[in-house]
């Protein structure tokens, strides 16, 4: 059985002393500004993205999610799809961990400007 991999984009701006190696528990990641790398574990990754700002690339992750999208990180991490996405309620999307009301209203908006529900 293969382990499944995380693909993760490191920004290409770092702010000063962010750091260049990651250690947490038994996962480890070296990074560099531009670079990509790859994780075996969501958790790790997705704690990449939360604390460091990486981007979540992973192909099956990201389909059909615009990288402008408002709170992209978190629907990738929720496991949503897009169309899941653009039916979801103020209310559901608040429900979501790391959305909040301002990031609701601007997935709400993003849609409405770039064809979501009707």
């Amino acid at each position: 059985m293969s382990e499944e991999k995380f693909t993760l984009r490191v920004p290409d701006e770092l702010p000063e002393g962010f750091p260049e190696y990651i250690s947490q528990g038994e996962h480890s990641v070296t990074l560099a500004p531009g670079d990509t790398v790859e994780v075996d574990s969501r958790r790790f990754a997705d704690w990449l993205v939360r604390e460091l700002g990486l981007v979540d690339v992973t192909p099956a992750a990201t389909d059909g999610f615009p990288e402008d999208l408002p709170g992209r990180n978190v629907l990738i991490r929720e496991n949503l799809t897009i169309e899941a996405v653009k039916e979801y309620t103020r209310e559901q999307l608040i429900a979501l961990d790391g959305i909040g009301e301002k990031t609701a209203d601007a997935i709400i908006a993003y849609f409405a400007d770039h064809g979501g529900k009707e």
